[in-house]
C-alpha cells in the first residue's frame, strides 16, 4: 500500500493513509490552476480549439474553488 500525497506516493508498511493538504497548500495550488487555466484558455484561442478554450476555462473554475477551500480551511482553524 501507500500514502497519498497532493504531490505523490509514499509507500508504507501495508497501511494506506490519506494526508490532507493544508488550507496554505490549497490557495496556492488553487492559484496555480487558475493561472494554468488561463493559459490553456488563451492557448485555445490562438489555435481555434474550442475544447483546449473550454478545458482552460474549467481549470480556472477548479482553481477558485481549490482556493476556497483553502480559505475555509483556514478559517475553521481560528
Amino acid at each position: 500500500m501507500s500514502i497519498h500525497l497532493v504531490s505523490g506516493i509514499i509507500p508504507t508498511n501495508g497501511l494506506e493513509v490519506f494526508v490532507m493538504a493544508s488550507g496554505k497548500e490549497d490557495k496556492v495550488k488553487g492559484t496555480v490552476n487558475k493561472a494554468a487555466g488561463k493559459v490553456k484558455e488563451a492557448a485555445g484561442k490562438v489555435t481555434g480549439s474550442s475544447k483546449t478554450e473550454s478545458k482552460g476555462k474549467a481549470q480556472q473554475v477548479k482553481g477558485e474553488l481549490q482556493k476556497g477551500k483553502g480559505k475555509a480551511k483556514e478559517k475553521a482553524k481560528k
